[in-house]
């Protein structure tokens, strides 16, 4: 077992960095759940502190954050209300079913359906799928880690086609067809209004900004679903037409999405010269303010150079990008940029509005993409194999000149 867990950890930092738990938390936590965790588990913790892993959520040690999703917290809130045995601890949650521990019984491992969950203190449940230690779950979760990065896959999705897989394509499509419903909705409300009251009304400002909203996270599904980027481009124009409508107030932490997300796009799909520059107009209050921003309108013309700005408007998570914006050479930009989508791109968004959106049980989930990373990759033309099927990193966009 100790040399399977060596080789096991040699395979996991030759794809990301070391990024375990400490002793200390994980007595800790031992302390908070009343259990003694299996050694292996505590072995593979050491370097592996939860996260996306093989197509799953794993959930971290974060105890002390009482709303977001850890071992800790969700263990005993499955516990309390409905009834998991003091034994077993939550690894993570997909959608009605739960990947479960036992640290007293064999299989370690097991996937089971909530409405199962009572059936445990009795063993009548069935388990979906059983691993007979924590060790043969991980590994499993590493293979299947290993081969998407190996091909160079956008995502684990079954289909082939989807390029987010925490959902399948119809899903995808259901979401798609409620945004353009909600679209219509309140852009015949608004033409309403206007013949009311006129385009000044309150009212058709609020509807603006709540068109625009929907625009954005319908343009973020179209990616996420496999939409060809042909489509996704020719996009582009129409939602940028209702960002400006919308006018949100500069400075403020949707403003600066939306011109990230907008210019990042517009630079890996190569857009036209009149929609980039609409774009970096509205981006161009942060150009003296923040390093990203000023690199991305730089970048957009051809020029490479680093940053006047050092400072990074919103700390969290851009300022993790220093290193990938100030390395010295190519190689330390792309280890900086797999440090920064492993371990600060998703965790430093925690109080974005779509952060955690996947655990949720109604259908508002439309994706995760960090499309400054590849907008980065392309400026400074970075070899991104090492970055390619990684999680949150929209591959094919860099090479959209090349694949289409």
């Amino acid at each position: 077992m100790e040399k399977r867990l060596r080789v096991l950890k040699e395979r996991y930092k030759r794809l990301y960095p070391d990024e375990g738990v400490s002793k200390r938390k994980l007595r800790k936590a031992e302390k908070f759940l009343e259990v003694i965790l299996p050694q292996d588990f505590r072995e593979i913790a050491s370097f592996f502190g939860g996260g996306p892993l093989g197509g799953i959520d794993h959930f971290r040690f974060d105890i002390d954050e009482m709303y977001k999703p850890d071992i800790g917290n969700d263990t005993v809130r499955f516990r309390k209300y409905r009834s998991l045995p003091v034994s077993c601890i939550v690894l993570s949650e997909i959608e009605d079913r739960l990947i479960l521990m036992d640290t007293e019984n064999v299989p370690s491992v097991f996937c089971i359906e909530k409405d199962n969950i009572r059936k445990l203190r009795n063993q009548q449940f069935i388990a979906q799928e059983s691993w007979q230690t924590y060790t043969d779950f991980f590994d499993e979760q590493l293979l299947k880690e290993e081969k998407a990065l190996a091909e160079g896959a956008a995502s684990l999705s079954k289909d082939g086609i989807v390029r987010d897989f925490l959902r399948d394509r119809a899903y995808y499509q259901r979401f798609i067809s409620r945004e353009e419903e909600s679209i219509e909705k309140f852009k015949g409300a608004i033409d309403q209004v206007i013949g009311e009251r006129g385009e000044d009304d309150e009212g058709v400002q609020y509807g603006y900004g709540v068109v625009a909203r929907l625009y954005r996270t319908k343009l973020v599904a179209l990616y996420s679903a496999g939409y060809p980027l042909d489509e996704i481009k020719a996009f582009l124009p129409e939602v940028m037409d209702w960002i400006e409508k919308a006018g949100d107030e500069r400075f403020s932490y949707d403003h600066y999405q939306n011109c990230v997300l907008l210019l990042c796009l517009a630079i890996l799909l190569e857009s036209d010269e009149g929609l980039v520059g609409r774009i970096s107009k509205l981006a161009s209050v942060y150009q003296q303010e923040d390093a990203l921003m000023e690199f991305l309108i730089n970048g957009r013309t051809g020029t490479e150079q680093k940053p006047v700005n050092r400072s990074f408007l919103f700390k969290e998570p851009y300022r993790h990008l220093k290193r990938v914006l100030f390395a010295e050479n190519k190689q330390q930009s792309i280890w900086g940029l797999k440090v920064y989508l492993r371990k600060y791109w998703y965790e430093g968004h925690d109080e974005a509005a779509w952060h955690d959106r996947h655990l949720h049980k109604d259908e508002i989930y439309n994706g995760y993409w960090c499309f400054e990373s590849a907008a980065i990759v392309k400026i400074l033309e970075l070899d991104d194999r090492e970055l390619a099927g990684r999680r949150y990193y929209p591959h094919d966009l860099v090479h959209y000149s090349t694949v289409e």
